[in-house]
């Protein structure tokens, strides 16, 4: 059935209210559709609207988490860039700790871009020398302690984006195959209400 989420779940609802009108349901049960299943296509449809629920909720916390993560690792880059620049100029003439410095540094691909930072700041702390020339600009250890505990909190909502995602795309296949279901139930339901009522019940005009 072709049409939008939305189209989809309408139809599937209008169906859903002409099989519950009284004489649609004497119309069904000549042809075994009973009460019984009729309640057995109302749990269909209430578990399917469940699940186009659930894909919703899912594909926004994707998307939340995602901008979290962004604004995490955006935030933090800048910061690396900088203090990039202040070690060239703290380390200018220090050939030694200048080996510290990343010579090239993108935010892209992430696992590079996370690597590269926690070595940076870890050669960082693992000098003294180092700790103590970037003392006198306000660059203390606590700093880039901060900083590693940046890139760790970018880590951990880097992984939960990862599997928000995969529970969104589990949802989505999740939903895709319960409305599969229900249209061709509602396909069986409204054939079979045709047959009983005829093609031109005014009972069915909107399905």
């Amino acid at each position: 059935m072709a049409g939008s989420i939305t189209s989809k779940i309408n139809w599937i609802r209008r169906v859903v209210d002409v099989a519950n009108d009284p004489k649609v349901k004497a119309g069904l049960g000549v042809y075994g559709y009973n009460e019984t299943k009729i309640d057995g296509f109302n749990g269909m449809f209430t578990n399917t609207y469940a699940l186009i629920e659930k894909q919703k909720n899912e594909l926004q916390d994707t998307h939340n988490v995602n901008a979290q993560f962004v604004d995490k690792r955006d935030s933090i880059d800048d910061k690396i860039k900088k203090d990039i620049r202040l070690c060239n100029i703290a380390f200018r003439n220090n050939t030694v700790l200048s080996r510290l410095i990343p010579g090239y540094y993108t935010i892209s691909p992430y696992d590079k871009w996370r690597e590269k930072g926690f070595i940076f700041y870890s050669g960082l702390k693992g000098e003294p020398e180092a700790i103590n020339i970037l003392t006198t600009y306000n660059f203390t250890e606590e700093v880039i302690n901060q900083r590693i505990a940046d890139i760790e909190e970018a880590d951990r909502l880097h992984m939960l984006r990862d599997k928000e995602s995969i529970e969104s795309v589990e949802a989505t296949l999740e939903r895709d195959e319960a409305l599969d279901r229900m249209i061709d139930e509602c396909r069986k339901v409204v054939g079979l209400a045709r047959l009983a009522l005829g093609d031109d019940s005014p009972l069915l005009s909107k399905v």
